[in-house]
């Protein structure tokens, strides 16, 4: 009898365990038919890429210390952020330089119209980031008429705090994505490490 009682038992557990998986198979089958696998449309340096009207060449990306951002971009020196070289001297960032064309009808702001979707994400080490945008020619602002190309620096903080300190010569040897959009396409720029670097001391 106890027998009996015990394997019903084991039967019961059995079939709850049956109608688990099954619902658990069904909602993963369900959620990849819902939102399949984002496809992959990736460039690479010189390629020239359609993005909000815009076509985008994503020309160098670069690893630079205050002093060889500033002396490079002479338009990085009128922003007040990196007046200070005191604050700064230590600091790092991915620098990439773009050719950008305005093809469409109205006027293009690389803040509000790029930006905002735009990211930096390194693999393997793991990085990511938005950036800031000013222009290559210190006397033009980033705003691109219709018709008008220009050549836009983007710049990419890299955080180096005690509590985590970055090995930057792994880091700069990451594959980079500059991700213009994820989903449903994940549309993105990417370099095999980085163009060009600043001295490192680690």
């Amino acid at each position: 009898m106890q027998y009996k009682r015990l394997k019903k038992r084991h039967i019961v557990y059995i079939v709850i365990l049956v109608v688990w998986l099954a619902a658990c198979i069904t909602g993963y089958i369900n959620v990849n038919r819902r939102f399949p696998q984002p496809a992959e449309d990736f460039y690479s340096k010189g390629d020239t890429v359609e993005y909000e009207e815009m076509e985008i060449t994503a020309e160098e990306l670069s690893y630079m210390d205050a002093a060889g951002f500033k002396s490079r971009y002479q338009t990085v020196s009128q922003d007040n952020w990196i007046r200070n070289d005191d604050k700064y001297k230590d600091r790092r960032w991915f620098v990439a330089k773009f050719n950008m064309k305005n093809v469409s009808d109205s006027k293009k702001v690389v803040e509000l119209d790029i930006l905002p979707n735009l990211q930096l994400t390194g693999y393997p080490v793991g990085y990511s980031n938005q950036g800031q945008a000013i222009t290559v020619n210190s006397d033009e602002d980033t705003v691109i008429m219709p018709g008008e190309e220009k050549e836009i620096v983007i710049y990419f903080t890299v955080a180096n705090s005690p509590s985590r300190p970055v090995n930057q010569k792994k880091l700069i040897k990451s594959d980079f994505y500059i991700d213009l959009s994820v989903y449903p396409d994940h549309k993105a720029i990417v370099f095999h490490g980085v163009d060009d670097s600043c001295d490192i001391d680690d």
